[in-house]
């Protein structure tokens, strides 16, 4: 939970933790540089049970884990993080598990985070958070 929450990688049996770097992007109203932080996505088995990017965590609502679930959303909020429990979120790339994609540090992440913070809700759409109940 704490590398999760961390942003730290972590494999450890069937739990395993990845960072997917984001690409920098540009303040559309200066257009100076913005730096956009990593997407961490918590795997159990074959399936996502949360993601987190910048202050947001998404939580699967029909977790494979649902102890492994109330910890996370427990301590998230705790640590002042928004955190939205999500039944079927919007498209991207996170259907599969790290090892069917060639293990951690994949470098094609198919997520594009918000440029500038946005609502709670909107923000957990726009990070690319899916199939976070669907099978791999």
């Amino acid at each position: 939970m704490r590398a999760f929450l961390d942003a730290e990688e972590l494999v450890r049996e069937e739990i395993e933790v990845e960072v997917r770097p984001s690409s920098p992007t540009t303040d559309p109203r200066s257009g100076w540089p913005l730096t956009v932080p990593p997407l961490v996505i918590l795997w159990v088995g074959e399936r996502p049970l949360a993601v987190r990017l910048r202050s947001v965590v998404a939580i699967s609502r029909f977790p494979t884990n649902p102890r492994l679930a109330n910890l996370i959303e427990g301590e998230s909020s705790a640590l002042g993080f928004a955190v939205e429990r999500m039944p079927k979120p919007a498209s991207g790339d996170c259907s599969r598990s790290p090892r069917a994609r060639g293990g951690l540090g994949s470098s094609s992440s198919g997520f594009g985070g918000p440029a500038l913070p946005t609502p709670r809700h909107a923000a957990a759409r726009s990070v690319g958070v899916v199939a976070l109940d669907e099978a791999a």
